[in-house]
């Protein structure tokens, strides 16, 4: 089962993008009044899974949709939602997994979304969640 944030995450979509900067993979800002950061090192899924999830759909909304703050709010529920079930169906290291890959696509800047054309980016937490959630 293979999840991406171009893929399942986050659903097809065009729209406006907002500005959105990284240092080496260590912040993410936004214009709708949240943020979130990282140090660019895997969280082993020690992060929150409720501040990961607000953190994507942020990231979400600010990139493909303006800042909508609806669209926001139904992309975070979406990812706690899709954690719950991912830890229900194949166990907590497949929550962790998730996490991992939260905390690698939270870092990226709008344009280096896969969405936006550009594969390559948290593929190596996306292997690992591919081989753990079996």
């Amino acid at each position: 089962m293979r999840t991406t944030a171009g893929g399942s995450l986050a659903g097809s979509s065009a729209g406006s993008s907002t500005g959105s900067s990284t240092d080496g993979g260590s912040s993410s800002s936004t214009d709708g009044g949240s943020s979130s950061s990282t140090d660019g090192g895997s969280s082993s899924g020690t992060g929150d899974p409720a501040t990961l999830c607000e953190g994507y759909g942020a990231l979400i909304a600010n990139c493909y949709y303006g800042g909508d703050p609806t669209i926001e709010a139904m992309a975070t529920a979406y990812c706690e939602n899709y954690e719950s079930y991912l830890v229900a169906t194949y166990g907590p290291a497949c929550g962790a997994a998730f996490e991992d890959v939260l905390v690698c696509i939270n870092a990226l800047t709008c344009m280096e979304l896969p969405m936006f054309g550009n594969p390559g980016f948290c593929d190596g937490e996306l292997s690992v969640f591919d081989m753990t959630c079996v």
